[in-house]
């Protein structure tokens, strides 16, 4: 090792050096991750996240438009408004033409929830009535959607300055790594376990991604699922004592695993691997934050541990 420039450094010594901070520039990449995801909410905040969020907001968060789609017609179709017939769709009774903005037209009539406004309108006032088109044309739903969980603090913003800092570091050092590559090789000098941990490191850092939801995000997930095992074992076992929101619901956050056979053959999936794994062994998901269980089934409610699905009685199967 002669002089500070790491480049003239013997093959030895610099993977020594280059590997000590490959290891400190990946805990910084990932302490910078973990400050773009936001701050935690508060308890106080949690709840009333909680108390404001509707099923098909959460399937949403969770699964994007299509599962928040899915949802709404898991719900209405337990209360009525919405037939399925085989793979096909049908709404018995009127509704009336509006805004498509299923936002704002959620906030004025909030007997439904944005995706069900849609799901009501696009099938009766459009005709659409199978599942794939009604999710295909749901692309300005789905903004609308992600424009309001941003509003609330649960989607990260799209800031290229934040992608910019979080790949800064590694980058630099993996342009070192590369460019004692350069240099070794000018110097006719073995060069392959350098070689080797520079592209090792760029596939790490190739897959560390800013989070889709924000620290609020993942706590709000993680609340609703935690709460919400004995609404999937009602779901499950006995669906004809939960209302509609509470059906919304559980399609939600277990997905087809607790749906019923004419949604799952609209649906045509089987339930996903970890859905079902989080029914037997609770929930535990790495994109999920903590908070409190969630009373009356999480539908529409406070946070709590008394009543409702998650505690001792009402629509959770434990009464």
């Amino acid at each position: 090792m002669t002089g500070m420039d790491p480049l003239s450094w013997s093959g030895p010594a610099f993977l020594r050096l280059w590997l000590f901070g490959a290891v400190a520039v990946g805990g910084l990449t990932l302490g910078l991750r973990y400050l773009l995801a936001g701050r935690r909410a508060t308890r106080a905040e949690l709840a009333a996240l909680i108390a404001r969020s509707r099923p098909t907001e959460i399937a949403h968060l969770a699964h994007g438009i299509a599962h928040a789609i899915e949802a709404a017609v898991a719900g209405l179709a337990h209360g009525g408004e919405l037939v399925i017939d085989g793979r096909r769709l049908r709404v018995p009774a009127p509704v009336p033409a509006g805004s498509r903005d299923y936002v704002a037209r959620s906030a004025a009539d909030d007997r439904y929830a944005a995706v069900e406004h849609y799901v009501l309108d696009r099938v009766r006032n459009d005709e659409i009535d199978r599942l794939a088109p009604l999710v295909g044309k749901a692309r300005v739903l789905d903004l609308q959607m992600i424009q309001q969980h941003r509003r609330r603090g649960l989607w990260r913003r799209v800031r290229t300055t934040g992608r910019f800092l979080l790949y800064l570091p590694g980058a630099l050092w993996l342009a070192l790594g590369v460019a004692k590559c350069g240099v070794g090789l000018a110097r006719d000098r073995p060069v392959g376990m350098l070689v080797a941990l520079v592209c090792l490191a760029a596939f790490g850092l190739s897959q560390i991604r800013l989070p889709r939801l924000t620290r609020r995000g993942q706590q709000l997930l993680r609340a609703m699922r935690d709460g919400a095992h004995g609404l999937a074992a009602t779901a499950r076992t006995a669906p004809q004592q939960l209302s509609k929101d509470e059906r919304a619901l559980a399609y939600a956050l277990f997905g087809t695993a607790v749906a019923g056979a004419g949604l799952v053959q609209l649906v045509g999936a089987a339930p996903p691997a970890h859905l079902v794994a989080s029914l037997d062994h609770g929930s535990s998901s790495a994109e999920l934050g903590d908070a409190c269980s969630v009373s009356s089934c999480g539908a529409a409610s406070g946070c709590g541990a008394g009543g409702g699905c998650g505690g001792g009685g009402g629509c959770g199967g434990c009464s």
